[in-house]
């Protein structure tokens, strides 16, 4: 594929999830009212407070250090849009410039960036994933585009999904062995409308199979679905209803029950194996970071603050974990030391 990476060759390592103890804060001018938190080449980055996108903190293990990002050239002042976690180990862009009708995907591989590519002429897309083939997908309306070994795009494919343009309705992404996964609730009007998750993926190079509704006994509205698919194979799909609710499925067609994590709004799912997991949910006032246990999941850590604008967690192959918060004012930033 076009989206060129190394990958860190760690799907084999699946370590539990360490306790993250280190404390770091770090100060703003202003309001800093989301986060990015994404692991590369063995390492783990975030967003500073007030980001610019010139620069980002890489965890030494120790301390966060300040460090120019090393944007290709040929990108002028990008600015974030996406960012999102390969399976083959390495974190995956989506950036636009000031001035430029085009946005582009690249890749992080923890050393360097992949040659960015411009995508077609499509909405911004609600997702984007990068294939074991170092492929790109994109999910943008009912329609999935995939990029070619020679830097060009497939036309675009229908997705047999209702009409999905953006988050938080709908999520995507690409498992380990090809498979692609579409994640999304039902269109509503009226409070009294039903709203369930709803599972729809293919084979690579293979026809959509049937569509799962994997609430199928909800009385509530399902919301703001995540999906996160480990570099050690499966998926993880996270939703609002009566609280937030994760599911584990070994490929992507069968789920089981979902787990409870008793409180809403889950923000980040992370980690190198599907029984190495971990998840960050809350709003506002309290988040909660959550790590897989067995077939359960249990809160590891717990920030209250006046208030919090956004949370998100990132898990290194050998169980090393960090999650930061976006506060009023500031970041705090929490790890696992070497």
């Amino acid at each position: 594929g076009s989206g060129s990476g190394t990958g860190s060759g760690s799907a084999a390592v699946c370590g539990a999830p360490a306790l993250p103890t280190q404390v770091t804060t770090i100060s703003s001018a202003a309001d800093r009212n989301s986060i990015e938190l994404f692991s590369a080449g063995g390492h783990i980055y975030a967003t500073p407070p007030l980001a610019t996108g010139a620069t980002w903190l890489r965890f030494t293990g120790t301390n966060w250090s300040e460090e120019p990002i090393p944007w290709p050239a040929s990108l002028t002042q990008p600015s974030l849009l996406r960012i999102t976690q390969s399976t083959r180990g390495d974190a995956v862009f989506l950036v636009g410039q000031p001035g430029s009708v085009s946005e582009h995907i690249l890749t992080f591989d923890g050393t360097a960036f992949s040659t960015p590519l411009a995508l077609p002429a499509i909405d911004t897309p609600y997702a984007i994933a990068q294939a074991p083939d170092g492929a790109y997908h994109l999910f943008h309306g009912a329609s999935e585009s995939v990029s070619a070994p020679d830097g060009t795009w497939d036309p675009p494919a229908p997705v047999p999904v209702q009409k999905l343009s953006t988050n938080p309705t709908a999520a995507a992404t690409v498992l380990a062995d090809g498979r692609v996964v579409v994640v999304y609730v039902d269109q509503f009007f009226t409070a009294q409308d039903t709203v369930h998750v709803h599972v729809v993926s293919h084979v690579p190079g293979g026809n959509w199979g049937p569509v799962v509704d994997i609430t199928p006994t909800w009385a509530v509205q399902a919301s703001h679905p995540i999906v996160y698919a480990p570099p050690g194979g499966g998926v993880a799909i996270a939703a609002d209803g009566a609280g937030s609710e994760i599911w584990r499925s070994a490929d992507g067609v069968t789920f089981g029950a979902s787990a409870a994590l008793g409180i809403e709004d889950t923000t980040s799912i992370a980690g190198p194996c599907l029984d190495a997991l971990v998840a960050v949910a809350g709003y506002q006032t309290e988040y909660q970071l959550f790590a897989t246990q067995g077939a359960a999941w249990h809160v590891i850590d717990t920030r209250q603050l006046d208030y919090l604008d956004d949370a998100k967690a990132a898990m290194l192959p050998d169980g090393r974990v960090a999650w930061a918060l976006a506060e009023t004012f500031r970041n705090e930033y929490v790890a696992s030391p070497n």
